[in-house]
């Protein structure tokens, strides 16, 4: 198929998960989607194949998608993750204590009170969760920091008008309630970050081979159509590896359209 035929047509299309990128297979070559079983460790193998599992008696390679791509461990961007939340706890550890320091020496406060404006408000519209667990524990962060947020005004409102001690207690108060909330939402999170992840094999078969691809998540199934662009940003130098770049029309998302023929392991 040519590039410009290719621009042309669509393909019915499994979408894969790596971190934030998406890529796609045809449907018609991908045979089965699990939890990925126990791996048999080989030796003298491409580093990005770790082994082979066992499906119904068959012994089945399997490729590591993410290293195969270049890209780095799900449990390594865990970890990232967790170095940035544990910055933005801190954030409002210190947000409050400061809003606590401005009560003791009647000064005005000036960190802001908005919650969409302070680091971690602005990081969370923009951050898309890669699992729907890690999504679900995501909207408990709402309620209590928009509330932590919203007594600034509140405790300088009761300290200008003279009320000192109520202005201290209704910090304490949301210590004990609000920020304390918060604080147990982050633990969750990072439970679930450093727990190790559930991953997803899909075999495919490609000329009587079949390979499975560990990836995070089977994102869906979808129409995928042909675009028009420079794919060397997609790094086509590894083995042929991409087919072009893609549309995912339920979404509008750009993915990565990948080439069976050139995951199979033996040609790797």
């Amino acid at each position: 198929m040519t590039p410009d035929s290719q621009t042309m047509q669509r393909t019915h299309s499994v979408i894969l998960r790596l971190g934030d990128r998406f890529c796609s297979l045809p449907v018609d070559c991908v045979r089965e989607m699990t939890v990925l079983p126990e791996i048999k460790k080989l030796c003298g193998t491409s580093a990005f194949v770790p082994g082979v599992i066992t499906l119904r008696g068959e012994a089945i390679p399997v490729v590591d998608l993410r290293m195969r791509l270049g890209m780095s461990d799900v449990m390594d961007d865990n970890r990232d993750l967790i170095r940035l939340l544990e910055q933005r706890e801190q954030d409002h550890l210190s947000w409050l204590a400061e809003l606590e320091a401005c009560i003791h020496e009647e000064r005005l406060f000036s960190l802001g009170l908005d919650p969409t404006a302070c680091k971690f408000g602005r990081w969370m519209s923009e951050f898309e969760p890669g699992t729907r667990e890690l999504a679900y524990l995501m909207q408990g962060f709402a309620g209590p920091h928009i509330a932590i947020h919203g007594i600034g005004k509140e405790v300088m409102q009761l300290a200008e008008s003279g009320r000192k001690s109520a202005a201290l207690e209704r910090i304490e108060e949301t210590r004990a309630t609000e920020l304390n909330m918060l604080l147990q939402q982050f633990r969750r999170v990072y439970d679930l970050l450093s727990a190790p992840p559930r991953l997803i094999v899909t075999v495919i078969e490609v000329e009587d081979e079949q390979v499975g691809l560990i990836v995070d998540e089977v994102a869906s199934l979808a129409w995928v159509r042909f675009e028009e662009g420079d794919i060397s940003r997609e790094a086509v130098l590894i083995d042929g590896l991409f087919a072009s770049m893609g549309r995912n029309e339920a979404t509008n998302a750009m993915v990565s359209m990948l080439n069976p023929h050139g995951l199979r392991v033996h040609a790797a």
